[in-house]
């Protein structure tokens, strides 16, 4: 299944499950990256691109670091998957990669 169906039937089940997909919320886009400096790095680019970002360090064993980008919008399957796509190209150029989305409602 595409990353476009995917999240099709995700949003689906959250608007079975009452919620009103037609307002617009912010939504959050986890990344990985294997050291802080990639991850603060990603953190400035999307916030040129109008996300906010955290940085935060997730896994102090293994130092992985968490860069979550959100960005309000209206949660379709179109909206939700070219920010997917966007914020996962970039974290690529850092080493890093998506790690899900999510949002709370409005």
């Amino acid at each position: 299944m595409s990353l476009l169906g995917e999240n099709a039937e995700i949003l689906k089940r959250i608007d079975e499950g009452g919620n009103d997909l037609s307002l617009s919320r912010e939504v959050d886009f986890s990344h990985l990256f294997a050291d802080r400096l990639s991850a603060e790095a990603f953190a400035s680019d999307v916030e040129h691109l109008g996300f906010r970002a955290a940085v935060e360090k997730v896994d102090r064993d293994e130092g992985h670091w968490d860069v979550t980008a959100s960005k309000e919008l209206v949660p379709s399957a179109a909206n939700v998957t070219a920010a997917e796509e966007q914020l996962h190209a970039l974290a690529q150029v850092y080493g890093g990669y998506a790690d899900g989305w999510g949002s709370m409602n409005p």
